[in-house]
């Protein structure tokens, strides 16, 4: 998560937080770079480039990554109240 501001004369006055795209396709993360999208080829693809982020889809998947992790926590809170019985 970082804060950004476009560098586009357009966009000098807007100040973002979020996920940079670029970010996320250099992340080594093949289920993340997924949400990534341009308008060249995934191959062709250059750090100057114009990427779009699916939000969307990266919120689905982080909603149940949080979930999946809050079972793996709770499982693991158990086992420890076993254990210390």
């Amino acid at each position: 998560l970082k804060r950004f501001q476009f560098s586009t004369p357009s966009y000098n006055h807007n100040i973002h937080r979020g996920f940079v795209a670029q970010d996320i396709e250099e992340s080594g993360s093949t289920e993340m770079k997924k949400f990534v999208y341009s308008m060249v080829p995934k191959n062709k693809m250059d750090y100057g480039d114009i990427y779009f982020l699916d939000y969307f889809g990266l919120g689905a998947v982080t909603t149940k990554a949080v979930s999946e992790l809050n079972t793996y926590v709770e499982n693991l809170e158990s086992r420890v109240a076993v254990l210390k019985g």
